[in-house]
Protein backbone atom coordinates (compact mmCIF):
# COMPACT_ATOMS: atom_id res chain seq x y z
CA UNK A 1 0.00 0.00 0.00
CA UNK A 2 1.29 3.44 -0.96
CA UNK A 3 1.65 5.81 1.97
CA UNK A 4 -0.15 9.12 1.43
CA UNK A 5 1.61 12.38 2.19
CA UNK A 6 -0.42 15.46 3.08
CA UNK A 7 0.54 19.13 3.17
CA UNK A 8 -1.48 21.91 4.79
CA UNK A 9 -2.15 25.20 3.03
CA UNK A 10 -2.64 28.02 5.50
CA UNK A 11 -5.58 30.28 4.76
CA UNK A 12 -5.12 32.55 7.82
CA UNK A 13 -1.71 33.86 6.78
CA UNK A 14 -1.33 35.55 3.42
CA UNK A 15 1.85 35.59 1.38
CA UNK A 16 2.94 38.94 -0.03
CA UNK A 17 3.94 37.08 -3.18
CA UNK A 18 0.44 35.68 -3.89
CA UNK A 19 1.72 32.16 -3.35
CA UNK A 20 0.46 29.36 -1.14
CA UNK A 21 1.73 29.29 2.43
CA UNK A 22 2.28 25.81 3.82
CA UNK A 23 2.64 24.69 7.40
CA UNK A 24 6.27 23.89 8.17
CA UNK A 25 7.28 20.56 9.77
CA UNK A 26 5.99 20.09 13.32
CA UNK A 27 3.61 23.05 12.75
CA UNK A 28 6.48 25.50 13.39
CA UNK A 29 5.66 28.44 11.15
CA UNK A 30 4.96 28.77 7.46
CA UNK A 31 6.82 28.55 4.17
CA UNK A 32 5.92 29.30 0.57
CA UNK A 33 8.41 26.64 -0.61
CA UNK A 34 6.65 23.29 -1.17
CA UNK A 35 10.02 21.55 -0.68
CA UNK A 36 10.25 22.93 2.88
CA UNK A 37 6.61 22.27 3.76
CA UNK A 38 5.73 19.83 6.49
CA UNK A 39 4.47 16.45 5.30
CA UNK A 40 2.00 14.39 7.32
CA UNK A 41 0.97 10.76 6.83
CA UNK A 42 -2.43 11.59 8.31
CA UNK A 43 -4.38 14.75 9.05
CA UNK A 44 -2.81 16.28 12.19
CA UNK A 45 -4.93 16.78 15.28
CA UNK A 46 -4.07 20.50 15.50
CA UNK A 47 -5.33 21.14 11.96
CA UNK A 48 -7.58 24.18 11.71
CA UNK A 49 -10.79 23.70 9.74
CA UNK A 50 -10.13 26.94 7.85
CA UNK A 51 -6.85 25.58 6.43
CA UNK A 52 -6.69 23.18 3.49
CA UNK A 53 -5.27 19.68 3.89
CA UNK A 54 -4.42 18.15 0.52
CA UNK A 55 -2.47 15.14 -0.63
CA UNK A 56 0.92 16.43 -1.85
CA UNK A 57 0.83 14.20 -4.93
CA UNK A 58 -2.59 15.55 -5.92
CA UNK A 59 -1.48 19.15 -5.38
CA UNK A 60 1.53 18.61 -7.65
CA UNK A 61 -0.73 17.05 -10.30
CA UNK A 62 -2.75 20.30 -10.38
CA UNK A 63 0.08 22.80 -9.91
CA UNK A 64 3.79 22.96 -10.60
CA UNK A 65 6.30 24.71 -8.34
CA UNK A 66 8.07 27.70 -9.86
CA UNK A 67 10.77 29.76 -8.20
CA UNK A 68 10.01 33.47 -8.54
CA UNK A 69 12.83 34.73 -6.28
CA UNK A 70 15.72 32.65 -5.10
CA UNK A 71 19.25 32.58 -3.82
CA UNK A 72 21.16 30.37 -1.41
CA UNK A 73 19.50 31.83 1.71
CA UNK A 74 16.02 32.86 0.59
CA UNK A 75 13.57 31.41 -1.87
CA UNK A 76 10.02 32.29 -2.82
CA UNK A 77 8.09 29.76 -4.84
CA UNK A 78 4.64 29.76 -6.28
CA UNK A 79 2.52 26.97 -7.57
CA UNK A 80 1.32 27.66 -11.10
CA UNK A 81 -1.86 25.96 -12.30
CA UNK A 82 -1.17 23.35 -14.96
CA UNK A 83 -3.24 23.66 -18.11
Amino acid sequence: MIKKEYVIICIDQLSNENSFLFWKPESKGYTCDINKAGVWSEIPKDWKMRDIVIEKKKLLELFEPRTIVGNSMFQIMELTKKM
